[in-house]
C-alpha cells in the first residue's frame, strides 16, 4: 500500500515538473515594445501566374487589419515586410481507378523578409508555402488561389509575432 502511494506521488511530481516547463500564459495583447505600425512593400511576382501579387498584398494587409495589434501604414513602419511570390503550381492531386484526375492541388511559395526598424538582422527571412485542393467537379482556380493567399497572409502575421 505504501509503495503504491509513493509511486503515485512520484508520477504526479514528474507530470508537474514536465507541465510547468510547457505552460505559459499572458494577459498581454501580444503587442511588441516600441512597435505599433507595419508597412508592407508592394508584393513582387516572379511567376507566370498573373495577379498573385495583388491577392497576396491585399490579403496580407487585411490580415494585419483584422489582427489589430499593429496599424497598417503607407510608408516607414516600425515593421517592414517584403514579399516575393517564388512559385505557383496547379497540379493533379488525386486520381480515380482509371487514371482520370479527381482533384487538383494549388500551391504557392513566397519569400518573406520581415524587418524591424533600427535592427540590422531580419526578424524572419525565409519561404512560406501553403496549398489547397479542390474536387474536379467544383474546381475554381481563383477560389483556390484566394484560399492559399489568405493562409499565407495569416502565416506572415504569425511570423511577425512569433519570431521576436
Amino acid at each position: 500500500m505504501k509503495r503504491k502511494r509513493i509511486e503515485f506521488l512520484f508520477i504526479i511530481l514528474i507530470l508537474f515538473m514536465l507541465s510547468t516547463g510547457c505552460i505559459h500564459y499572458t494577459f498581454s495583447s501580444g503587442s511588441i515594445d516600441n512597435v505599433s505600425t507595419v508597412f508592407i512593400e508592394p508584393v513582387k511576382n516572379s511567376t507566370l501566374q498573373y495577379g498573385l501579387e495583388n491577392s497576396l498584398e491585399s490579403d496580407t494587409k487585411t490580415a494585419f487589419i483584422q489582427d489589430g495589434r499593429l496599424n497598417l501604414v503607407n510608408s516607414d513602419g516600425d515593421i517592414l515586410i517584403k514579399i516575393t511570390v517564388k512559385n505557383f503550381k496547379k497540379e493533379p492531386f488525386d486520381y480515380d481507378a482509371s487514371g482520370t484526375v479527381k482533384s487538383y492541388k494549388v500551391s504557392i511559395t513566397v519569400k518573406t523578409e520581415i524587418n524591424k526598424k533600427g535592427i540590422e538582422k531580419s526578424i524572419y527571412n525565409g519561404n512560406i508555402s501553403e496549398w489547397e485542393t479542390d474536387d474536379i467537379s467544383t474546381f475554381d482556380l481563383q477560389n483556390l488561389i484566394d484560399k492559399v493567399s489568405k493562409e499565407i497572409a495569416s502565416d506572415i502575421v504569425d511570423k511577425v509575432f512569433s519570431h521576436w
